[in-house]
């Protein structure tokens, strides 16, 4: 009944895409504060380092080993450590011979979510160094008017790939995502650079986001509706939920006037946010390994409905991943965090 778990694991395409934005808008604003400082980009490579590499090394060596002892001929544990430890596991079936894609896996599906994190690393190569060239020798308008076919050639690649190659192809690459990153990058890059521009897209996007909520709900039961829902959502309905995360954040990020004001600041600076926050990263990494074992424990005990597995997986799934980052913070993440600021310190020391 492995059935319910893989539709669990399907509407994490809703999640993905805000992950996205929300990187590319943080990424580059860290990028941004950075430029002007001492070896600006070498320290926000270590500090990227110092949060990302710990947690997921440990979590790697743990799932290897389970993986090794106890699934390794589904899961050609041995030709895939290198694209793990590299994150090129996106991008692998490039050099082996077979048509393995994170979501083709015969045996456990411990690892499918960290594609995403291997398409954000990769992304994190090339756009320090794309943005800090930029911003010191384009013009505001001609950066934009750049991440803007970025942005279409990217949504164009997508379509391609799906059509052709399948959806699994063009779901993962990183040119076929990263129009999701450099929206959330435009963002911050117009904020530093045009904070008066950013007033008047903040105006004009009160309307589109009640356009553009109506229309990916639609997007989405359309594509559940006709069957083909990984193909449809690949092809069209990503561009459009970008498209709608982009403008929340805009929302988000706009409300600082008249009756959102109170809202947003409730919801978003209240001291349960802040801690998920802080404990997001781990979240996402420890998730997807929690939801599978919860779901392997239902079927051996034959609880097999959907209906009652899902809320159960969302409920019980969500409180033992929460808990689990946090420990993972405050106890082992805190201490390469603490690092930070005496390896890579931004006082410009």
């Amino acid at each position: 009944m492995i059935e319910s778990y893989v539709k669990f694991l399907g509407f994490g395409v809703m999640g993905v895409n805000l992950f996205f934005i929300i990187s590319g808008f943080l990424i580059t604003g860290l990028i941004l504060d950075i430029r002007d400082k001492k070896n600006g980009l070498r320290k926000f490579y270590i500090r990227r380092a110092l949060r990302i590499f710990p947690l997921y090394y440990a979590a790697l060596a743990v799932i290897f080993i389970i993986l090794w002892f106890y699934d390794s001929e589904s899961f050609h544990i041995k030709d895939r450590i290198f694209s793990y430890m590299f994150y090129l596991q996106n991008i692998d079936f490039l050099w082996y011979e077979s048509d393995v894609t994170p979501f083709k896996y015969s045996g456990w599906q411990l690892l499918n979510h960290l594609w995403s994190l291997a398409v954000e690393e990769q992304f994190y190569i090339f756009w320090p160094i794309i943005v800090l060239w930029l911003t010191k020798t384009w013009r505001f308008k001609q950066n934009i008017l750049l991440m803007l076919a970025l942005i279409i050639f990217s949504v164009c690649l997508r379509y391609y790939i799906a059509v052709l190659y399948g959806w699994e192809y063009a779901y993962i690459l990183l040119l076929s995502r990263m129009d999701a990153l450099i929206m959330g990058g435009m963002v911050s890059y117009i904020i530093y650079k045009r904070p008066k521009a950013f007033l008047t897209i903040k105006e004009a996007n009160i309307d589109c986001f009640k356009l553009l909520s109506l229309a990916l709900i639609f997007l989405v039961a359309y594509s559940i509706y006709t069957g083909a829902f990984a193909l449809f959502i690949t092809k069209y309905t990503i561009t459009f939920m970008n498209i709608f995360y982009l403008s929340l954040l805009i929302r988000v990020l706009g409300g600082d006037n008249d009756k959102n004001k109170g809202c947003y600041r409730r919801l978003f600076c209240s001291g349960f946010m802040m801690e998920t926050a802080r404990v997001s990263y781990g979240i996402y990494i420890i998730h997807v390994p929690v939801l599978y074992l919860l779901s392997r424990g239902m079927i051996a005990f034959g609880i097999t409905d959907f209906y009652f597995v899902y809320p159960m997986l969302t409920c019980v799934g969500g409180m033992i991943s929460f808990s689990l980052a946090y420990l993972s913070y405050h106890f082992y993440e805190k201490r390469f965090l603490l690092l930070k600021d005496k390896w890579a310190p931004l006082d410009g020391k």
